[in-house]
C-alpha cells in the first residue's frame, strides 16, 4: 500500500538529494581536527567526560576541535577559553522520517564543510549525528554511556510510541555502522556488540582528576571542608552526588532518612545535583513535607563537588541504572567509603 511505502520513499528521496548536495563540497579535512556531536553543554557525567577529553586534545596533544549540540550550557564557556567554537542546532528530530532526514542532511552538510578529519558522536540518543557524520564521509566513533536496552531508552526518552519504524531502522544501522563503538563499563558493551561487529567495540573506562588525592582526605582538609560548606563537625555526612533524575533514585534515598533519623540524629544527607526539573522539585516537596529539613540538604548542580568528598563520611550511589559512575571513582579518590546498589 501507498501509505506503507511513503517513509521509504521519503527515505530514499531524502538521501539521494542528501548526497547529491555533499558531492558538490570540496574541502581540504584535517586529520587532527575532530567534530564533536553532543547531547549539551550542561554539567554532568557525559558531558564532562567529554570536556576532560577536549581539554586533553586541544592543550596536551594540539588538536583542534568543533563541537556540535542542541542543548547550551555553562560548559560552552569552556570551550570558548579553549578557542573552541560551539555551533547550536535544534533537537534531533526523530518525530518522523521527512524531519529526520532534512536535520540529518543540514547536519551531513555541516560536517562536510568543517574541515574535520573525524567526527566523535557522544551519547546514545545522538544517532542522528552519526548517521550525518558516516554521509559526510568522516571516520566516526559513538561514545555510549547509558547501559539502557534500546526499547528502554527509546520508551524514556520519546515515549510510548517511540521511534517512528524507519527512524528506529536507522538507529540500529547506525550502531553497525559506526566505525567505533566505545563505552565506560565492559556490561556496557556486551549490550551492544550485538549491533556492531565485536572487533569495533571498545571500552575505554573513564578516569577522574580526583586521582591527585591519592585515596586520602587529612584530617585538616576535611575540617576546612565542612567550615565552608556549614556541615557540624560532629554530623555524620552522608553524600550523594548526580544530576537529579528518577534513575539515580534519591527519593529512595531521602525516604530512607525520614526512617532512620530518630536512630541517628547526627545523620545528615546531601545530595548533591538538585535542579527545577518535576522530579527535582518533587524532591524539594518531599522534604518539606516530612519535615527533614534539618537531615536532607538538596545542593543545587556543582561544577566541582570536591568539597563535598572532603567532607563526608559516606558515599551512597542510589541509582537503578548505571554505567560507570564517576562520583564513585570520585569518593574512592577522595579515601571515603562507598555504598552502591548492585
Amino acid at each position: 500500500p501507498r501509505s506503507t511505502l511513503f517513509p521509504y520513499t521519503t527515505l530514499f528521496r531524502s538521501a539521494d538529494r542528501t548526497s547529491r548536495t555533499l558531492a558538490r563540497v570540496d574541502v581540504p579535512a584535517d586529520p587532527r581536527h575532530v567534530l564533536v556531536f553532543t547531547h549539551s553543554l550542561l554539567v554532568g557525567g557525559g558531558q564532562l567526560w567529554l570536556q576532560e577529553l577536549l581539554t586533553g586534545l586541544v592543550k596536551q596533544h594540539g588538536w583542534s576541535a568543533t563541537v556540535v549540540t542542541p542543548g547550551d550550557g555553562p560548559l560552552r564557556d569552556d570551550c570558548a577559553a579553549m578557542g573552541i567554537p560551539v555551533h547550536l542546532t535544534s533537537p534531533y528530530r526523530v518525530g518522523d522520517i521527512a524531519a529526520y532526514e532534512g536535520h540529518v542532511g543540514e547536519l551531513a552538510l555541516l560536517a562536510r564543510t568543517s574541515g574535520a578529519g573525524v567526527a566523535l558522536v557522544n551519547t546514545l540518543g545522538s544517532f542522528s549525528a552519526v548517521d550525518a557524520a558516516k554521509r559526510a564521509g568522516l571516520p566516526t566513533a559513538w561514545v555510549v554511556h547509558e547501559s539502557f536496552p534500546l526499547p528502554d531508552f527509546s520508551y524514556l526518552n520519546w515515549g510510548a510510541a517511540g521511534l517512528a519504524p524507519v527512524v528506529r531502522s536507522r538507529w540500529e544501522r547506525c550502531l553497525a555502522d559506526a566505525d567505533r563503538l566505545l563505552f565506560v563499563a565492559d556490561a556496557t558493551r556486551e549490550m551492544f556488540v550485538g549491533y556492531s561487529a565485536p572487533e569495533r567495540c571498545r571500552t575505554i573506562r573513564y578516569g577522574t582528576p580526583m586521582v591527585r588525592f591519592g585515596g586520602r582526605t587529612p584530617d585538616r582538609r576535611r575540617a576546612r571542608a565542612r567550615e565552608l560548606l556549614g556541615v557540624p563537625s560532629d554530623a555524620v555526612l552522608v553524600l550523594n552526588v548526580g544530576v537529579m533524575e528518577p534513575r539515580k533514585m534519591q527519593g529512595t534515598l531521602i525516604a530512607a532518612v525520614d526512617r532512620v533519623r530518630r536512630q541517628h540524629p547526627h545523620l545528615l544527607l546531601a545530595v548533591v545535583g538538585h535542579h527545577p526539573s518535576p522530579y527535582g522539585l518533587a524532591m524539594s516537596d518531599l522534604v518539606a513535607r516530612d519535615g527533614l529539613d534539618g537531615h536532607v540538604n538538596l545542593v543545587p548542580i556543582q561544577r566541582d563537588p570536591t568539597p563535598w568528598f572532603h567532607a563526608a563520611d559516606l558515599f551512597v550511589n542510589s541509582s537503578d541504572v548505571e554505567s560507570l559512575p564517576r562520583s564513585i571513582l570520585e569518593a574512592v579518590c577522595c579515601g571515603v567509603p562507598v555504598l552502591a546498589r548492585v
